[in-house]
């Protein structure tokens, strides 16, 4: 089973997501410049100056790039939560066989005993950097069991898996561009 990189996401990427409130007040300060100094008033017409059209181009396209990074997060968010919906399957096919594996288990089951719906976009980066740690230790616990390799629902589960993670690696691409 190939285990996204968590550290695949670029710094710049991730911290402009995260600031992305602050995009929002900047297109809003935009917006309100817009409205309160940039329009010239004739009698009949009402058009926007030279610097205003400049001014509202650029807060258009801040917007723009704000749905696409939104966009491509929640793309990326989808495949993230189709892994940790997988996670408890993985845990008690692997806890059948492997009964004195006993920390690395409670490890990936605390990780994910939180709801994945209520927590920010810092939390889920972290949980899941730390989740693709533990997965990647399950997967490596599964080597030493014959019995679990050969098991039919662990063979389901790690196919599953490997399609999941390849998801979420080409998402990261996407996001990691979109946010460039």
């Amino acid at each position: 089973v190939k285990i996204a990189d968590s550290g695949s996401f670029s710094k710049a990427a991730k911290d402009l997501y995260l600031t992305q409130p602050t995009i929002s007040a900047h297109i809003s300060s935009l917006e309100k410049e817009l409205n309160s100094r940039l329009f010239v008033r004739n009698t009949k017409e009402v058009r926007l100056s030279e610097s205003g059209e400049t001014l509202y181009n650029y807060a258009k396209q801040m917007l723009v790039i704000q749905e696409r990074i939104e966009e491509a997060f929640s793309t990326m968010d989808v495949y993230l939560k189709k892994r940790w919906d997988l996670i408890p399957n993985i845990v008690e096919t692997v806890k059948g066989y492997a009964k004195h594996e006993k920390s690395t288990l409670e490890e990936v089951i605390n990780l994910r005993n939180s709801s994945y719906d209520k927590m920010n976009t810092n939390d889920k980066f972290e949980v899941n950097n730390k989740l693709s740690q533990g997965i990647s230790k399950l997967m490596a616990i599964a080597e030493a069991y014959p019995d679990l390799k050969a098991n039919e629902n662990f063979k389901d589960l790690s196919s599953q898996l490997t399609k999941v993670e390849d998801d979420i690696a080409n998402a990261r691409k996407y996001y990691n561009g979109t946010v460039r």
